[in-house]
């Protein structure tokens, strides 16, 4: 939060403070048990397990209403952007739809997705 504040140079707005439990609320939803998450994410997935527990603990929920969710992670936990770094919006750094057939950015030629998947490989 504090690199995006510096790469943005306005305040964190209220809902990046309030993105894990907006996170947590998505996955106990579901009763997810296993969530496939990168390294980044498991202290998110930590405060999910948390409130589950909080909750069954407060409520007396019998068998618990929320399980605790585990994560899943892969052989490559966490996915670098095109430049190297970490996904951000901060640095321009956008998704691009199934699909897209123009360039990475306005001076790249155009390639095509599995021209820019293989590069990060």
């Amino acid at each position: 939060m504090k690199a995006e504040a510096e790469a943005t140079g306005k305040p964190p707005t209220g809902l990046m403070l309030t993105y894990p439990v907006h996170q947590a609320a998505d996955i106990l939803f579901c009763q997810a048990n296993l969530v496939p998450v990168g390294l980044d994410q498991l202290p998110h997935l930590e405060t999910t397990r948390l409130i589950a527990r909080r909750f069954n603990e407060r409520y007396g929920a019998e068998p618990p209403l929320f399980p605790e969710p585990d994560a899943l992670l892969t052989d490559t936990p966490m996915l670098a952007g095109l430049d190297g770094h970490k996904m951000s919006k901060t640095r321009g750094q956008r998704h691009r739809a199934a699909g897209h057939r123009g360039p990475d950015r306005r001076d790249d030629p155009p390639r095509t997705h599995g021209q820019r998947t293989a590069d990060q490989l």
